[in-house]
């Protein structure tokens, strides 16, 4: 069964993760909700608090896919994330990364740290 984390950081936009993950695991894909911020609990954009299955911190580098929401200023903290931005890096360097970007601002805010990236 494929594996997904799901990037949770305050400021996220809760549509955009949770419509996702929903339809995943709807398709039989397991989901987990991955927070960075260093605590389970994480608000989004509109105020609604979603709670991570898991730290980044307690996850280990099994996942097929590493799902990253847009929304601000969630986006940001994903980008300044090193632990994240480590796990990107490597995924990228085995060729296992692949990129698209549903909303442009947030999208353009990480694309300065993906072409630092060289991947």
């Amino acid at each position: 069964m494929a594996k997904v984390y799901a990037f949770l950081a305050d400021g996220m936009e809760e549509v955009e993760c949770l419509g996702v993950c929903d339809v995943l695991a709807r398709a039989g894909v397991e989901v987990k909700l991955v927070s960075v911020m260093g605590r389970c609990q994480v608000t989004g954009s509109h105020g609604f608090t979603v709670t991570a299955d898991a730290l980044f911190e307690e996850i280990t580098d099994d996942a097929d896919v590493l799902f990253l929401p847009g929304g601000l200023p969630g986006a940001d903290h994903l980008r300044d994330h090193e632990g994240l931005a480590a796990m990107l890096k490597a995924h990228g360097a085995a060729g296992n990364l692949w990129r698209r970007e549903s909303f442009w601002q947030p999208s353009a805010r990480l694309q300065a740290s993906w072409e630092a990236w060289d991947f």
